[in-house]
């Protein structure tokens, strides 16, 4: 198998093999989504900067600032959106139908240029919401699933697949039930007009470093800046996911140690202290990367807690500024309630209502893919 990028080396190419590349890492720009994250930020930012405003916009913007519009949210459901009558996918039944846990779908706003979405079949009855929770039946038929797309894909595909990789977001999350978002990982996709471009540049949270010296050395695990990647040729499935459990469990005291800062019930006593107070994102995530890349599957931990204020607005000008920005109902002055956050943290994914030039290509794209994968 291939490497996706002849001269640059991304996340996903980390420990394969000593490699002197530059490294990069893969942002996507998609048209169409109408996502509502950047007209919330836009009201939130009139409001910040006393713009006039109706009274139910000044009441919507005091509901981002406190948060209780992300509880109304979901109140409306009895668990979530995923597992009740109003989810609407476009379903590919002869591919799902060949898997005894999970289905497959076309989600109406993927990460990634044609990218497809996993859940499981029975969600409505079992509820699980992470990774960790599943029997080993359910996670080896992840593995088995992304063996056999990637072998379909990529000897009929007109593109040059080189892997699958399917992304978990754990922790703080819209939709509670187990969902994975799939990207069909393409060879030089940044010269294809897919809306993709790659910059040299490494994101990654400052305390993964802090979260990964809480997890034991041992062979098959790799321990990076952005997190942990775990070898599945070498360590256990079901190991694996002890290690993700244990992990979460660590970000989940720092976070609720982070809070009580925040809410004045413990007081500052270092530098950690410091940064949880005014740096601590509202909604901490744990992006979680399930892989089959280069001949060997991997499974990735990706912790984002702490983000990147932002003291000045006068240079958010465009959709794409607004959809990657954060409000932080937790802040404990001005210059904390806006903060940047370009999700997930090592494949950033930006939605824009505004068709890009890339739509037709995008379009294109997952037509060869639905077809490929639908052919009985």
């Amino acid at each position: 198998m291939e490497k996706q990028f002849k001269n640059r080396k991304t996340f996903f190419d980390l420990d394969m093999e000593n490699d002197d590349n530059y490294f990069a890492t893969l942002y996507c720009t998609l048209g169409g989504a109408n996502k509502k994250r950047a007209k919330m930020n836009k009201l939130a930012l009139a409001y910040l900067n006393n713009a006039p405003l109706t009274k139910e916009e000044k009441d919507t913007a005091k509901k981002i600032f406190d948060g209780t519009i992300y509880e109304e949210k979901k109140r409306k459901f009895e668990h979530c959106q995923l597992c009740s009558d109003n989810f609407i996918s476009e379903i590919l039944p002869n591919i799902s139908n060949k898997y005894d846990n999970w289905e497959l779908c076309c989600p109406t706003h993927p990460y990634t240029p044609a990218g497809l979405m996993i859940y499981l079949k029975n969600r409505k009855e079992l509820h699980t919401e992470n990774l960790q929770d599943l029997s080993k039946e359910q996670f080896d038929e992840i593995l088995q699933i992304m063996r056999d797309l990637y072998d379909k894909l990529s000897s009929k595909s007109e593109y040059n697949v080189v892997g699958i990789n399917i992304l978990f977001n754990q922790i703080s999350k819209s939709q509670l039930c187990i969902h994975g978002h799939l990207e069909t990982m393409i060879a030089d996709i940044d010269k294809l007009g897919l809306g993709c471009e790659i910059k040299d540049e490494q994101p990654y949270d400052i305390l993964a470093s802090l979260l990964n010296e809480q997890i034991e050395n041992k062979r098959g695990v790799y321990k990076e800046k952005e997190g942990i990647r775990i070898d599945l040729s070498i360590v256990d499935s079901m190991e694996a996911l002890k290690i993700l459990e244990k992990y979460e469990s660590k970000m989940k005291q720092i976070i609720s140690h982070g809070r009580k800062i925040q809410k004045g019930e413990i007081k500052v006593k270092n530098d950690i202290d410091n940064i949880l107070l005014h740096r601590m994102s509202p909604a901490p995530v744990n992006y979680v990367y399930m892989t089959y890349y280069r001949d060997k599957f991997f499974l990735s931990i990706i912790p984002e807690i702490i983000l990147e204020a932002i003291k000045s607005t006068r240079y958010i000008k465009n959709e794409s500024d607004l959809y990657s920005l954060k409000i932080n109902q937790y802040a404990c002055n001005n210059d904390d309630i806006i903060m940047k956050q370009c999700s997930p943290l090592i494949r950033p994914s930006i939605k824009v209502s505004k068709n890009c030039e890339s739509a037709v290509n995008i379009s294109n794209l997952k037509k060869d893919i639905v077809k490929i994968l639908e052919e009985r």
